[in-house]
């Protein structure tokens, strides 16, 4: 049975000191990628030059800077694989992340969702990262590869969110009924450094956990 089509999808905001190393591990995958699309979100450095230097091996967008969840949606309009893994412009996978979740998804068709294991780094002196935070086992943006009808069925990301876009889709997703798992296998690796989008936006992220769990409730509530 031959293995489904992979499309990558990566974000990038003003990523050229990490956009080669990120696209460096989605293309050295033991299992290519059918296709590797990176959204140029208006960066105002040389991320996007930076990614046309790879030609036909990653496809290129360019939008004003209208934020990550407007990026993906452009890439999935796009993306012609069968399977969609995320990625992160500063994240980096391990050479065998994707063969080892498609692998799953194959052996465990009724599972929508794939995550892998984790681990947080940082190059910048001025952040400290808590030893008992270095390893995320739970569901992540660039540990995820899921079905394409599953991301059909969710829908968009939420254009509103600017901070906590992938736990609305989540959200949303659950309700939707996917279903999801999580290899036990350190499969990627999330950067730590000043840019990160969390990071610069902390208070849009209280408050807008806040009301996607209001949202929640009240999808929830009866009448």
């Amino acid at each position: 049975m031959p293995h489904p089509s992979v499309s990558v999808i990566i974000p990038a905001f003003n990523a050229e000191a990490f956009i080669e190393e990120t696209l460096e591990s989605a293309l050295s995958q033991t299992l290519p990628p059918r296709e590797v699309i990176v959204v140029d979100d208006g960066s105002t450095d040389n991320t996007a030059e930076i990614v046309r230097g790879y030609g036909k091996k990653v496809h290129l967008l360019e939008q004003e800077h209208l934020g990550v969840s407007v990026a993906r949606n452009a890439a999935l309009a796009v993306a012609g694989g069968e399977y969609i893994a995320l990625l992160d412009a500063d994240d980096l996978w391990m050479p065998e992340k994707l063969e080892k979740q498609v692998a799953y998804l194959d052996e465990h068709p009724e599972i929508d969702i794939v995550f892998c294991v984790v681990e947080q780094f940082t190059r910048h002196a001025e952040i400290q990262l808590d030893p008992r935070h270095r390893i995320l086992s739970g569901p992540s943006t660039s540990g995820l590869l899921a079905r394409r009808g599953g991301f059909d069925r969710v829908g968009p990301f939420d254009t509103s969110l600017v901070a906590s876009e992938f736990m609305g889709w989540m959200m949303d997703a659950e309700d939707a009924g996917l279903r999801h798992a999580v290899l036990p296998e350190l499969l990627a690796k999330r950067r730590l450094h000043p840019g990160n989008n969390g990071r610069r936006n902390m208070a849009d992220q209280r408050s807008e956990y806040v009301r996607l769990l209001k949202r929640r409730l009240d999808k929830r509530r009866p009448g």
